[in-house]
């Protein structure tokens, strides 16, 4: 059980994450403004220049031209925007004005920022199930995290915290429900107690297992009380996520960088920024609770190259692309293949069932050997080894390759054992072809189906580690191109801010 401590918080920004009279006012305005037509009653389609400056302190004129001013924000033929999109570009448009990223993680932190509002207006419905953390970070200091950071705060309404205790984290979201959580300073946090503090992080990302339990002090003596840790987080910190690997999965990275010469970026403090940015927030509220129906019963399109938990992380946010339409939702699945985009499942157990499997079929193939299902461990950790693409050859950075007792390890969970026979009186140790069929057949069954990998269809993806090199190379040479996120650059996704 987890034991309560005295929380040491420290609160940065104005922002209540719990909506004022004034904000159901103000977004009463903006449905009269945005959604009514006075001649007609027919609902109509805003621009930019609506979504931002609708709600303005209730002089929408006035206040329009002086945040449209501060922020460029542009206007936009009314025609050829649905609201969604309208409101997404202005919330992507609005970061890349303040802080060097590229313009998917701009796109990526827009959908994300109405992810949240989903969360936060759906109640009981189940609009979305998973709520991925995003992942602010930068190499050095002063490259605009805590700017970013306050520009979500704005959008979400809530507050950036610091130094907050294990306690005072379930406690804030079991008061406030919900609501974004902006953890800056991420090493402080998870510095108290490790394994505590990712075990609570990880149990939020998904809302049926959101759950921590602790022993609470009563009149009657101690009762074992169940908090909630269902919210929606966001992480800033300096350098690589202090975490273990179970951690990053369940994050979209946002990687930002300190501006060059010649570059610029805008201060958030400028007269009406902060009031346009409040204006986007009222709006992405409205408009949460006009799809959250529709999401309940969205089975978005994932791209083929997400995985495991990459696939719960972006389906809410492809289904808000796919409600918002335009070009948003090619736009997210491109922004998906870049950022979280594998050429296969990167379990190991997968791609080592998949290179058995090829194996195999390759020793079918060679007329010279005469038992062709038939293998040692050894000759079989010696044909894993042969492809530097994959990372059998250099196995936890150990020289010599997977040991026969490694292999044995990761065959163990598909119940694949080896047999043991004495050759030249020494135990050999060898696996037979058919002690796969049953893994080959559950786990590769897609793969097969795809011809992709299949003693009928051999194909071994020796290309794995070029493309990783290839998306290193594009990040920081736009000219560079890499099969996995061509769509992304002929899009104009690509590059850096």
């Amino acid at each position: 059980m987890l034991q309560d401590t005295t929380p040491d918080v420290h609160v940065r920004g104005a922002h209540s994450p719990i909506s004022s009279q004034k904000d159901e006012t103000v977004t009463n305005v903006i449905s009269q403004e945005l959604y009514v037509n006075t001649e007609n009653s027919v609902p109509v389609t805003p621009s930019v220049t609506d979504v931002v400056t609708a709600g303005c302190d209730g002089n929408v004129p006035a206040k329009a031209a002086e945040c449209l001013a501060v922020t460029g924000v542009t206007a936009n033929p009314p025609s050829k925007h649905t609201p969604g999109v309208a409101l997404l570009d202005a919330i992507a448009e609005g970061a890349q004005r303040h802080v060097i990223m590229t313009r998917s993680e701009a796109q990526m932190t827009a959908l994300w920022a109405m992810h949240a509002h989903v969360i936060a207006v759906q109640g009981e419905k189940r609009a979305i199930n998973h709520s991925p953390r995003l992942d602010i970070s930068s190499p050095l200091a002063n490259c605009g995290k805590t700017t970013l950071c306050e520009y979500i705060a704005i959008l979400t309404g809530t507050t950036i915290l610091s130094n907050v205790s294990i306690s005072f984290f379930f406690r804030w979201i079991e008061e406030h429900g919900p609501a974004v959580m902006i953890l800056d300073e991420l090493d402080t946090f998870l510095a108290e107690d490790n394994k505590k503090a990712i075990g609570i992080l990880n149990s939020g990302y998904s809302r049926k297992g959101a759950h921590v339990g602790l022993t609470e002090k009563t009149a009657e003596g101690f009762k074992p009380t169940q908090f909630s840790t269902w919210a929606t987080v966001v992480f800033g910190h300096i350098g690589e996520l202090p975490a273990t690997a179970a951690l990053k999965s369940r994050c979209l990275p946002v990687r930002l960088q300190r501006k060059a010469k010649g570059e610029k970026v805008e201060s958030l403090d400028l007269p009406g920024v902060r009031e346009s940015y409040e204006a986007l927030r009222l709006r992405a509220i409205q408009w949460a609770q006009e799809i959250v129906d529709q999401l309940c019963d969205a089975d978005p399109k994932i791209p083929d190259c997400l995985f495991n938990r990459n696939r719960d992380s972006w389906r809410p946010l492809i289904a808000i692309a796919e409600a918002a339409g335009g070009h948003w939702p090619e736009t997210a699945r491109a922004i998906a293949e870049k950022i979280s985009g594998e050429e296969e499942d990167p379990n190991e157990g997968m791609m080592l069932l998949k290179d058995i499997q090829q194996i195999f079929a390759e020793r079918a193939k060679d007329s010279l050997i005469s038992t062709p299902d038939l293998v040692s461990a050894e000759s079989l950790i010696t044909e894993l080894c042969k492809d530097d693409a994959r990372p059998w050859r250099y196995y936890k950075d150990q020289d010599g390759g997977i040991t026969t007792k490694q292999l044995a390890g990761l065959l163990k969970v598909f119940d694949i054992h080896s047999t043991r026979k004495r050759i030249n009186g020494n135990q050999c140790r060898r696996y037979e072809r058919k002690m796969f069929d049953g893994a080959f057949a559950r786990y590769l069954i897609e793969e097969e189906a795809k011809g992709t990998s299949s003693p009928d269809h051999p194909s071994h993806p020796s290309h794995f580690k070029q493309a990783n090199d290839l998306r290193a190379a594009q990040a920081s040479h736009p000219a560079v191109t890499c099969p996995v996120t061509d769509s992304v650059t002929a899009a104009g996704l690509g590059g850096a801010a």
